[in-house]
C-alpha cells in the first residue's frame, strides 16, 4: 500500500493566511479600543469619539457626549450656525414702511401696499411654521404670516387693524420655524 504523500502549502498560501489572520485580528483589537465604557447614568454602552472624528461631519448622538462636555468656549467661530442646525430658526423685524431693521437668516424686506409685506429669507422655508407678531404696543393690530405663493423663500405678512379689520401699516416681527 502507498503511503500519501504530503503536499506543502506554497509561500503564497501561508502569506494570504497570515494576511487574514492579522486583519482580523487587527479589527478585533480596533473594535475592543473604539467600544466605550459603559455609562453609569443610562446603562448603555457608548463609543467614546476622537478628537479625529470630531474634526469630520458626521451625526453624533446625544448620548456620546458627556455633561459638560460641550461649552461655548470649546466650540470654534461659526462651527455652529442656524443653517447647519436640523430645526433651524429664522426671524426679522420689519418698520411699517418696509425697512429691514435686523433678523437671522432674513436678506430683505418691503412694503407692498397698505398692510402687506414681504420679507425675503436665505433659503426655502416653504416647509416651515411662520410667526408674525406685531411690534407697535399702542395699535391694535392682527398679525397674519404665510409662504408667498410667488418665491419659496418669503414670507407673506399682513397686518390688520382689529377693531375694523382693515389693512394697516405697522411694525411688525416675523419668526420662521424649520
Amino acid at each position: 500500500m502507498k503511503t500519501p504523500r504530503r503536499h506543502m502549502p506554497s509561500p503564497a498560501l501561508v502569506v494570504a493566511i497570515a494576511a487574514l489572520v492579522a486583519a482580523l485580528a487587527g479589527s478585533a483589537a480596533a473594535e475592543v479600543a473604539t467600544t466605550a465604557k459603559l455609562d453609569k447614568k443610562s446603562k448603555k454602552q457608548v463609543r467614546k469619539i476622537s478628537k479625529k472624528e470630531v474634526n469630520k461631519q458626521f451625526p453624533i448622538e446625544s448620548e456620546q457626549i458627556s455633561d459638560g462636555a460641550v461649552e461655548t468656549s470649546k466650540i470654534a467661530d461659526d462651527a455652529v450656525t442656524n443653517s447647519k442646525l436640523s430645526n433651524p430658526t429664522y426671524s426679522a423685524l420689519v418698520q411699517a414702511n418696509g425697512n429691514f431693521v435686523r433678523g437671522v437668516g432674513a436678506t430683505t424686506s418691503q412694503r407692498i401696499n397698505a398692510g402687506n409685506y414681504r420679507v425675503e429669507f436665505e433659503t426655502d422655508i416653504s416647509q416651515c411654521t411662520y410667526q408674525a407678531t406685531p411690534a407697535n404696543v399702542n395699535q391694535s393690530l392682527t398679525a397674519h404670516a404665510d409662504v408667498d405663493a410667488v418665491n419659496n423663500q418669503r414670507v407673506f405678512v399682513s397686518l390688520r387693524n382689529a377693531a375694523n379689520a382693515t389693512r394697516t401699516d405697522g411694525n411688525f416681527q416675523v419668526a420662521v420655524f424649520c
